[in-house]
């Protein structure tokens, strides 16, 4: 169970195509936005109910709903779970000319309506490792629980209402780090390069010159030179729009145009974090750093030197996209959709009856891979992510 390292270690730039890239599926923007709009993008339920599809605004995650257990053979030894932060405004920079900002509120701000989603996600969390498993100790301990959220404002919002939740009158003190791997912040020239090579293919070029770009930049009476974040990538409009349509706003688009923006926005994210051949290479440098941290957790965990038994990280769609993009060859997503507000995703390490252990990572909810640790380890080793770590963390 040691990752092993390679000195010099250079980054590889793999030319897209059209095809299959193992279990991932490469389509272009046309196709998929011909394609029925999948999912939800308005308020915090879903019309079913506790929904188990995607849903934009407050993402499927672990319930005592739809939570199922494992086999009695195996014991849950620890649990470290990753999630975005809940809804919020855009950020000033994703702001239109004819966008009202209030002077009271900040942008990125968490909405009243985030606040409630995350104490309603700290309860869910709660009632499925304490009421259920009897995993959390009733009350808090940090030599047993730990808490981290990035160097950002809503992140830390989101904590001050989960854990009410979870431990609420408890005095708890959650992890901040200056040179976050978490969101992460850490500077790495290679992943940057691998982003703009996914950036520059012909699949993202046809993306980025749909009509639907000039079209919403005429309604707002917008251009490249005043507002270049618009386009190049649906981004800037993804996030001005879902933001309004999660906080119940209206928005000054047609259906039609709304649905074609999610659509690319969800398109963007499965091309770029899972299904580009420069994918699992761009995770690897984007968040290698973490996930290595996050594999010597479990290493500690089995040699019995971590006394932390659940940690739970509150980060970004940034992060939460790293590390899918990192574990693309490992876990099958299908088509990776933009990892909406609350998103989670779950690692379980379990001991076995005959002292094996095994790693189970859930995402929204739901199982997506149950597999012997040393298959994680070894995974990350092919990929030489400690040593990629290393070279970002000296940049």
């Amino acid at each position: 169970m040691k990752f092993s390292t390679v000195a010099g270690i250079a980054t590889t730039v793999v030319v897209a195509s059209a095809e299959a890239n193992g279990h991932r599926q490469l389509i272009s923007a046309p196709d998929y936005v011909s394609r029925p709009l999948s999912g939800f993008h308005h308020g915090s339920q879903s019309p079913l109910g506790v929904s188990e599809t995607y849903n934009y605004c407050n993402m499927p995650r672990t319930n005592a709903y739809t939570y199922q257990n494992v086999s009695s053979d195996y014991e849950l030894i620890y649990v470290e779970l990753i999630h975005r932060h809940h809804k919020r405004t855009p950020y000033a920079s994703n702001m239109l000319p004819g966008d009202t900002k209030d002077p009271n509120t900040s942008y990125p701000q968490i909405t009243n309506g985030g606040e409630i989603d995350s104490f309603n996600h700290g309860k869910d969390l709660w009632s499925v490792y304490h009421d259920i498993l009897g995993f959390l100790p009733e009350e808090y301990d940090p030599e047993l629980v730990s808490y981290r959220y990035t160097n950002n404002n809503i992140t830390h919002a989101v904590f001050n209402n989960l854990i009410k939740g979870m431990y609420p009158g408890a005095n708890v003190t959650a992890e901040l780090r200056e040179l976050d791997n978490l969101e992460p912040n850490i500077p790495c020239s290679q992943a940057d390069d691998l982003k703009a090579a996914i950036r520059s293919t012909d699949l993202w070029y046809e993306e980025s010159n749909m009509t639907i770009y000039n079209e919403l930049a005429d309604q707002d009476g917008i251009n490249k030179t005043g507002y270049p974040g618009f386009f190049g990538s649906i981004d800037h409009f993804f996030d001005n729009l879902s933001s309004k349509t999660c906080a119940g706003d209206a928005v000054n688009v047609t259906q039609e145009q709304f649905d074609t923006v999610m659509k690319l926005g969800h398109w963007e994210y499965d091309y770029t974090f899972y299904s580009s051949p420069n994918a699992t290479e761009y995770g690897k440098y984007r968040y290698g750093n973490f996930t290595t941290e996050l594999a010597s957790h479990f290493e500690q965990v089995i040699d019995g030197s971590r006394t932390i038994k659940y940690q739970h990280n509150i980060a970004h769609d940034g992060s939460m996209s790293g590390l899918v993009a990192l574990l693309s060859d490992f876990i099958d997503l299908g088509f990776f959709q933009w990892p909406g507000m609350g998103s989670e995703m779950v690692f379980q390490l379990y001991k076995a009856n005959n002292e094996d252990y095994y790693l189970r990572i859930m995402y929204g909810g739901k199982e997506i891979k149950f597999t012997p640790i040393e298959d994680f380890f070894n995974y990350l080793d092919d990929l030489d992510v400690a040593e990629a770590s290393a070279q970002c963390s000296d940049e």
